[in-house]
């Protein structure tokens, strides 16, 4: 079970850590861990710069991770003006956009629906997770959902809450196949504290990027790619359970009693 974290002093150590921004972390493959600034990085080799100062050369063989990414997606990340980010799918119209076309053969589109509708309820628990258009002849189903997201912006296991994406989930059946798609993705802190006596403010369009701003507490690139992040993370977890409920048979025996 997820828990939320609401301790203001302990989130304050987090926003302190993220808003330091050009710090990373460097997990080499024989278990050394560091903290070290980044000045610059190549397809091989990295160039950063250590605690004292002194600057120093990584070639890539000997690197396990960067703030728990390959190699390969912090380079990306790094050419694009931030470390900690995801290449997220996108529609025609360059919003972020998850749809796939889920092959179940031999099950109907009755069927189909009665799983989609079951998982729906189990899933999106919360009030403000709510079905808009439900159409059982049409085979479709539309609604409105919610789910907190977490990560762990220090090293080790322990995660914290990094607020709310809410999205519209659309999910259409036919005979031995069923289509979802979710779209209209936003990020929201809710009303977690910024440990300044106010809230978080969030920039809610995760293709959004962060800048500088007067009397507001709001993510920065390193806190943002964290976020951007959990959330791809959050959604594909959600598709998976989605995929895996709907291509497995219906245990109903309980109905029989």
């Amino acid at each position: 079970m997820k828990y939320l974290v609401t301790i203001s002093l302990l989130f304050i150590s987090i926003i302190a850590y993220c808003q330091q921004g050009n710090l990373t972390t460097i997990k080499l493959k024989t278990g050394l861990e560091t903290e070290v600034k980044v000045l610059s990085i190549e397809k091989n080799k990295m160039t950063i710069e250590k605690a004292g100062g002194a600057n120093a050369v990584i070639t890539a063989d000997v690197i396990e991770s960067i703030d728990g990414m390959s190699y390969e997606d912090f380079l990306l990340g790094f050419q694009n003006g931030t470390s900690n980010t995801t290449n997220f799918p996108l529609n025609e119209a360059g919003e972020i956009e998850y749809t796939e076309v889920v092959q179940v053969d031999g099950v109907s589109a009755n069927e189909l629906y009665v799983r989609a509708k079951e998982w729906l309820a189990l899933t999106f628990v919360s009030s403000k997770s709510v079905i808009q258009l439900e159409d059982k002849e049409a085979g479709k189903i539309i609604g409105k959902g919610i789910s907190e997201i977490f990560a762990s912006p220090f090293s080790g296991e322990r995660t914290y809450s990094y607020g709310y994406i809410e999205f519209t989930l659309e999910i259409q059946v036919k005979e031995g196949r069923c289509k979802y798609k979710i779209s209209n993705i936003s990020h929201d802190f809710g009303e977690q504290s910024n440990g300044l006596g106010g809230s978080m403010v969030s920039l809610r369009d995760l293709l959004a990027e962060p800048k500088p701003s007067l009397g507001l507490v709001v993510p920065n690139k390193k806190m943002w790619g964290i976020i951007r992040n959990a959330s791809d993370k959050e959604i594909k977890g959600i598709i998976n359970s989605f995929k895996e409920k709907i291509t497995s048979k219906s245990d109903r025996s309980s109905d029989d009693w």
